[in-house]
């Protein structure tokens, strides 16, 4: 079990950290105030890895709506990305919910034209295949295994 760090919690953000990873875990859809708590969080972690960190925004629950703001807020992070060893968007709320954050979180990328690899996943084990050959370029590599592993935790957060 990896060893979370928190580096914010509210009703709909929990921020944790572990490794050269941070794990952005969503119950609902997000305020502005969240993204920015998730913009301070990402800075802090890719201080500490100078080789590169990695980001999981894992989307658990809630509702797919978002304001014009809040888009605007996570397309200017999207174009500043700073997580060198890419960033998955896992969505693992089903339905037609699931299909609209998944299609937002499409957009977000396509706008933002990130300059760092980010893809939307509906499930972690895809995740893994496609973000641990990303990981491993940085100073501390994962497994597919741990990968799936930290996914399964947060999901408990």
């Amino acid at each position: 079990m990896a060893v979370l760090e928190t580096a914010h919690s509210d009703s709909t953000l929990c921020i944790v950290t572990t490794r050269n990873i941070q794990v952005n875990i969503w119950s609902n859809a997000p305020t502005v105030v969240q993204v920015r708590a998730f913009g301070r969080a990402s800075a802090t972690i890719t201080r500490r890895h100078l080789r590169g960190a990695g980001l999981i925004n894992l989307i658990k629950s809630g509702k797919a709506t978002f304001s014009e703001e809040v888009r605007e807020e996570l397309v200017k992070l999207m174009k500043t990305s700073v997580f060198l060893l890419g960033a998955s968007h896992v969505v693992v709320v089903g339905g037609l919910t699931g299909t609209a954050v998944r299609a937002f979180m499409s957009t977000v990328i396509l706008l933002g034209r990130p300059a760092v690899p980010n893809k939307v996943f509906s499930e972690p084990k895809a995740a893994a295949a496609w973000h641990v050959p990303l990981l491993a370029q940085g100073a501390e590599p994962w497994s597919a295994a741990e990968f799936v592993a930290l996914l399964e935790q947060a999901q408990l957060s």
